[in-house]
């Protein structure tokens, strides 16, 4: 009995393991961009991107976001990755760049529920 569970153990680490560096290499997001004619690939981009805002790598999700962007402009994702986009530059990056992208997004969603906390932040930003 004990050495099955090791053997479960050794199985789901090795699962884990090669998941993690699958993902963290950037080969996912490769894979991804290479089957971007495919129906799942923008849901997968963005909730890649969603994945490394969790495990708190923004930089690599600001770099996804960015390929959504680039890739998937047509898509129902690209609203929330525009926004993403930009609230991830004003968190960590410079003002200037976070006001750049946070007029862009107000340029092209001006009545979305997000805009008006995107007007606010840029005020702000500007006042400093």
């Amino acid at each position: 009995m004990f050495k099955k569970y090791l053997i479960f153990c050794a199985t789901v680490g090795a699962i884990i393991y090669y998941s993690y560096n699958f993902i963290d290499s950037g080969k996912c997001q490769e894979l991804i961009a290479k089957n971007a004619d495919q129906s799942w690939a923008p849901a997968a981009m963005y909730y890649l991107g969603n994945y490394f805002i969790i495990i708190q790598k923004n930089d690599r999700a600001e770099e996804i976001y960015k390929d959504i962007l680039e890739i998937f402009p047509a898509e129902k994702y690209y609203e929330i990755s525009l926004y993403k986009y930009y609230y991830l530059e004003a968190e960590n990056g410079s003002e200037k760049e976070a006001i750049k992208r946070g007029e862009k997004y107000l340029k092209e969603f001006p009545d979305t529920e997000r805009a008006e906390l995107t007007r606010k932040r840029i005020e702000t930003m500007k006042k400093f």
